[in-house]
C-alpha cells in the first residue's frame, strides 16, 4: 500500500507538470498571429493550424498517460486490497 501511494504521489507531480506546461501553451497561443501570417501569405493556415494542434494532441496524450497510471494503480490497490 505504502508503494502505491508513492506511485500515486508520483503521478500527481507528473500531472501536475503537464497541466502547468498546458497552462504555458494557452498563454503562449498566437493562433491569431498565425492565422493572420497565413492571410498574408507568410504561411499557410494548414501549416499554423496544425502548430497548434500538435501542440495540444502532446498535452492530451502526456495528461492521458498520467490518468491510465492512475487508473492502473488503483486497479492494484482495489485488486490486492490494503495490505499491499
Amino acid at each position: 500500500m505504502a508503494q502505491a501511494l508513492k506511485d500515486l504521489d508520483q503521478v500527481k507531480t507528473e500531472k501536475e507538470a503537464v497541466m502547468a506546461q498546458g497552462v504555458t501553451n494557452l498563454e503562449n497561443l498566437n493562433a491569431v498571429e498565425d492565422l493572420m501570417a497565413a492571410q498574408k501569405g507568410l504561411t499557410s493556415k494548414q501549416e499554423a493550424m496544425t502548430k497548434h494542434i500538435n501542440i495540444f494532441k502532446a498535452h492530451f496524450n502526456a495528461n492521458e498517460k498520467c490518468e491510465e497510471r492512475r487508473k492502473e494503480i488503483c486497479q492494484v490497490v482495489q485488486t490486492n486490497g490494503p495490505t499491499v
